[in-house]
């Protein structure tokens, strides 16, 4: 009622919305925000706005206190530089990156490490490892929804944009966008896959393969990685999941149901 709108709040605290973003209502004026701090907006599997709790962070000890804490969604709102994140044993969280830059690792360590049984979701990173980039272990499960990983370090180690290893390790990548430093002559590999652990691809881009004898498969390890969607600067066949199959263009190989 807009002869009230000066002494009228509106807060909206759940729920989900059809083509109505309750954090941006156009209809209001650009950038009319009816959702209150604590909340934001994601948006679901179906394309609705839902409204559901979430902590922000601002820096690296606000998203490190966040994480020893039991919020199941925490939202970054500004770059953040870390020498690493520890997420918890056990803990079940969902990282909302926000496209924000993350920079963490260092070159002898992995920048995001998911310990014993957690259970991590990440969505529209833009993030840059020192070294090694996204480790789960022990029985951890990542799931990569979105957004992009690069690593960038002079380190002469294998260096991983994904590790795994303790049995039960699992790792989900479902879109994104994956590279490292354009030297071609260096021990890297988007994953590695440790004795028991798992992988599923089934979306996203990946750049060339390292031309490193022992590092030229871009996958490693010898755990199961099973693909059915991708992009592959590198012929990804031996991991297609049955069914599914490579089809080069030039010096890309596409993953897809047959």
């Amino acid at each position: 009622k807009d002869a009230d709108r000066a002494t009228t709040t509106i807060e909206v605290k759940g729920g989900k919305f059809q083509a109505f973003n309750p954090q941006n209502n156009a209809a209001e004026g650009p950038g009319t925000n009816f959702v209150p701090e604590g909340y934001a907006v994601i948006t679901d599997e179906n394309g609705y706005y839902e409204v559901v709790r979430m902590l922000s962070v601002e820096n690296a000890d606000e998203l490190l206190d966040a994480l020893a804490g039991t919020e199941p969604r925490i939202g970054f709102e500004n770059d953040i530089t870390a020498n690493y994140i520890n997420i918890p044993a056990g803990r079940e969280v969902e990282l909302y990156m926000n496209n924000t830059k993350l920079t963490s690792g260092t070159p002898s360590d992995y920048g995001l490490i998911a310990r014993d049984g957690s259970v991590v979701t990440i969505y529209d990173a833009n993030y840059t490892a020192n070294g090694g980039a996204v480790a789960a272990v022990n029985g951890a499960k990542v799931t990569f929804e979105s957004g992009s990983v690069y690593v960038d370090t002079a380190s002469t180690s294998g260096r991983y944009l994904f590790y795994l290893e303790g049995a039960g390790s699992e790792l989900t990548i479902n879109d994104g966008n994956f590279s490292w430093d354009p030297a071609d002559n260096q021990k890297r590999a988007y994953v590695y896959a440790g004795a028991n652990t798992t992988v599923y691809i089934n979306g996203g881009t990946f750049g060339k393969a390292s031309t490193r004898s022992g590092y030229t498969d871009g996958l490693l390890g010898t755990g199961t990685i099973i693909i059915k969607g991708g992009t592959f600067g590198f012929n990804p066949t031996k991991w297609v999941a049955a069914g599914y199959q490579a089809v080069q263009n030039g010096n890309t190989w596409t993953v897809s149901a047959e």
